[in-house]
């Protein structure tokens, strides 16, 4: 019972902090929907794949790993969430570009920066 909480929630804190750096960083609504069922369906497949090798065919130890799975997802996407918008509210210099903006996909940031980079190489 402690191994299969131990895999739902393992399985299910990295696709939460997967999906909550994919739901920051994707714009459109429909990109957000198709990454949280993949995050879900990657943690489902793996604990089933699992279940499979070790012929696991107890139900109460498959929904109790579901559920450690769900309750994880969740609790991590929210914790990580969290994380990313105060991380993405500190704004305090517009001119520098941080590896945050790169790995988030900031578009607007990259623009500007390649603009102005752009423009230094054309006066030089």
């Amino acid at each position: 019972m402690g191994a299969s909480c131990f895999f739902g929630g393992t399985f299910g804190l990295v696709a939460g902090v997967i999906f909550s750096l994919l739901f920051v960083s994707f714009d459109a609504g429909w990109k957000k929907i198709i990454s949280g069922i993949f995050s879900i369906g990657v943690g489902g497949g793996g604990l089933w794949e699992i279940y499979e090798r070790y012929q696991v065919t107890d139900s109460s130890t498959i929904f109790t790993s579901m559920g450690c799975l769900c309750a994880s997802f969740l609790i991590a996407f929210i914790i990580f969430l969290f994380i990313m918008c105060k991380i993405i509210k500190d704004n305090d210099d517009k001119d520098v570009l941080r590896i945050r903006d790169i790995l988030l996909g900031q578009k607007n940031i990259l623009k500007h920066t390649i603009n102005k980079e752009k423009k230094k190489l054309m006066i030089n």
